[in-house]
């Protein structure tokens, strides 16, 4: 049986449910398997196994696996991450299909209003990295840049780049 992988610190049920109800649908011989994952090193023996055909990376992992790819395409090598893993040949492929979501959501913003970017990953350097191509001015608050207490300070646009609000029903905005 051929197998996709997701990998996530903390993972959720959605995608697995989706991708196999998907695949008993077709009548396709693959299962989707969401992983819980504390270190890439630990799991790499089972990402590398032959009836791997590719690997969905996510938080906080988009940025280490990029060091375990074999090839990169041009939004892995453009932002420093990547979030789909595709086995070619029994080669990593890396992309990071993130950016045209980020691109999009960016181009889609008021032209006016001040922009507030919350936490400091792959995420948020990418939406970081595609205002600063487009002149737009942003703040980023996080916890390890010690400004997190800071970021109740009237945006208008505010981006969450955080766990926050998808693992658990919290909100950054309300947390203090």
């Amino acid at each position: 049986m051929k197998t996709f992988l997701s990998i996530a610190k903390t993972p959720g049920a959605t995608g697995s449910y989706y991708y196999n109800s998907f695949f008993q649908a077709l009548n396709l011989d693959y299962k989707y398997e969401a992983l819980q994952v504390d270190t890439l090193g630990g799991i790499l023996n089972t990402l590398k196994a032959p009836q791997v055909m590719g690997v969905s990376v996510t938080m906080p992992f988009k940025r280490q696996v990029v060091t375990f790819l074999d090839e990169s395409d041009a939004s892995v090598i453009d932002t420093g991450s990547c979030n789909t893993v595709k086995v070619l040949n029994g080669k990593w492929v890396g992309y990071n299909t993130d950016l045209a979501g980020v691109r999009w959501v960016i181009a889609n913003l008021p032209p006016n209003g001040r922009v507030q970017i919350l936490g400091d990953g792959a995420m948020s350097l990418m939406f970081q990295k595609v205002l600063s191509r487009k002149r737009r001015e942003f703040n980023v608050y996080s916890r390890t840049l010690g400004n997190w207490e800071d970021r109740h300070t009237g945006y208008e646009i505010v981006i969450n780049a955080t766990a926050l609000g998808t693992v658990s029903s919290e909100s950054p905005i309300e947390l203090s």
